[in-house]
């Protein structure tokens, strides 16, 4: 028996300096928004996640309340390259928020002494 050697080379279609751009534009601004999130004072916005393609980015995941949901759109409202956000947030109360991502900034509160 012989061994036969097969070395096949497979070309991928190169890709365009301008494809190679609009991906690096894509992957930048996607990770400019999980940025700002992620150095957010609300710790609540900082597990979201953020997807970009042509133009628009969606934001993904789960938050306490409108108010929060509303400054996750603020804080990405003005990045550079998007035509488009797409607020895909779950607004999830206090209540549930054990089956969420969302914890209360102060969860382990201290009892309350009167005296």
């Amino acid at each position: 028996m012989s061994i036969i050697d097969m070395n096949i080379n497979v070309k991928s279609p190169a890709l365009s300096d301008e494809s190679k751009n609009r991906a690096f534009a894509h992957w930048e601004t996607r990770k400019t928004a999980e940025e700002r999130l992620r150095h957010s004072d609300y710790l609540e916005l900082r597990n979201l996640s953020c997807d970009f393609h042509e133009g628009v980015l969606t934001l993904r995941g789960r938050v306490p309340s409108y108010h929060l949901k509303q400054l996750a759109q603020s804080l990405l409202s003005e990045l550079a390259g998007m035509l488009k956000l797409n607020n895909q947030l779950e607004v999830v109360p206090f209540r549930d928020a054990r089956q969420s991502n969302c914890r209360p900034i102060n969860h382990n509160p201290q009892p309350r002494r009167y005296i």
